[in-house]
């Protein structure tokens, strides 16, 4: 595979050895999942990008404060395991249901050779 599919790969597999559930196909989404969504990816020079991916999290509905501790349980996770710039709470939506999520912004450098 490709240095972009290699680092999500690892992203996945990292996750999934803090004992996390990890997705990266929207339509297995389901509360208490993590999905990677396809990475962003910028130009720093010629052989050096970043590369961003936004991991969602969800919960069972409502967004009452038992759902806001698990998500943050699962933010820590996240935050001890890879490198994240921001992790943000909202609503992600699937088979039209409102679940409470936060989104986790992870980021990494590539240096390609």
């Amino acid at each position: 595979m490709g240095a972009l599919n290699d680092l999500t790969a690892d992203l996945a597999n990292t996750l999934s050895g803090q004992g996390l559930e990890v997705i990266t196909d929207p339509r297995q989404l389901r509360p208490n999942v993590c999905l990677i969504e396809p990475p962003r990816v910028s130009g720093i020079s010629g052989n050096l990008s970043t590369v961003e991916w936004d991991v969602q999290i969800c919960a069972q509905p409502p967004g009452d404060d038992t759902a806001v501790a698990l998500l943050l349980d699962q933010v820590d996770t996240i935050i001890e395991a890879v490198p994240v710039t921001s992790a943000t709470p909202g609503v992600f939506s699937s088979g039209g249901q409102d679940l409470p999520a936060y989104t986790c912004t992870v980021r990494q450098t590539i240096r390609r050779n």
